[in-house]
């Protein structure tokens, strides 16, 4: 009976899309690490690549943090400058930073992440998912524990994670970004998805506004903090100083284990911040947010 009434699934989908329904694309291997540290895989016929790390006396069942780089910057760089394996390696978290495409019809030519800003063909969210699936199975990484964290056009591609990949994401931190028209588009009424969110008063690339974003339909900040707590149901509230610079407002709710945090630094600009710069290490309150939403 069960197989009778799989079969005519199939061929309704046959009749309504005109094909047959494909199962979603996987990550296999091919080659690494090389002599510069990434390793190579392929998603969908096309080669990706990675650099991953995996804390000292640490096997298997550990959390996993996906680190997505800004525009034209790369995954070896994005792992320099900010430093998260150190800290990764104090929480027992292994770090994976993706290599994103270069987008051929900016000018710039940078590489990047379709964060639906515009209308690039390249599945990210897809190849992010499966990754995240690829390395679990094959290191033995906690399935109930990834999250992502990304800066500028990565910090962008976390809500779009966000909409599309909930049941592979727990929790992402998105750091001087916003949410784009095309993520916004997506959303879904509800969710239960945990949503840190970084800026800067003085951020002169992803400015926080006052009213609508330059980033098609989507709201300016402060709408999309507030549709991140309503969609998660949360009803409680309160505001701390995390430096003399910034401060972190709060939203949670005793109803479920979703977390909205959204942390302003005042005089702050594009940049991962740090004890120098904003009085407080970003790595380490992404952290001890992602420890939270892990428990």
């Amino acid at each position: 009976m069960v197989k009778r009434i799989c079969t005519l699934i199939a061929l309704v989908l046959f009749l309504v899309c005109g094909c047959e329904p494909q199962a979603a694309a996987t990550v296999t291997d091919i080659s690494g690490p090389d002599e510069n540290g990434y390793y190579i895989c392929e998603y969908n016929g096309i080669q990706r690549k990675y650099c991953l790390y995996i804390p000292e006396a640490q096997s298997g069942n550990i959390p996993l943090v996906f680190m997505l780089h800004g525009y034209a910057d790369s995954a070896k760089g994005f792992m320099a400058s900010t430093g998260m394996n150190k800290t990764a390696g104090r929480y027992g978290y292994a770090v994976v930073y993706p290599q994103g495409l270069t987008e051929k019809t900016h000018i710039a030519g940078g590489a990047c992440w379709n964060s639906g800003l515009t209308n690039a063909a390249n599945d990210d969210a897809g190849f992010l998912k499966a990754l995240a699936k690829h390395l679990q199975q094959k290191y033995g990484f906690r399935k109930d524990a990834a999250f992502a964290a990304g800066f500028s056009n990565g910090a962008f591609m976390m809500y779009k994670l966000a909409c599309e990949a909930p049941d592979t994401f727990r929790a992402v931190a998105s750091v001087s970004g916003a949410m784009s028209g095309g993520a916004w588009d997506e959303r879904p009424v509800s969710a239960s998805v945990s949503i840190l969110q970084i800026n800067g008063t003085a951020d002169t690339v992803v400015p926080l506004g006052t009213g609508e974003s330059d980033y098609g339909n989507a709201p300016a900040i402060g709408g999309v903090i507030e549709y991140w707590r309503n969609a998660n149901g949360l009803d409680e509230f309160e505001q701390a100083s995390l430096s003399d610079k910034a401060k972190v407002y709060r939203y949670s709710s005793k109803k479920n284990r979703a977390l909205v945090w959204y942390v302003e630094i005042e005089g702050g600009g594009h940049s991962w911040p740090q004890i120098q710069t904003a009085g407080f290490d970003a790595n380490e309150l992404i952290l001890d947010f992602f420890s939270r939403c892990a428990a």
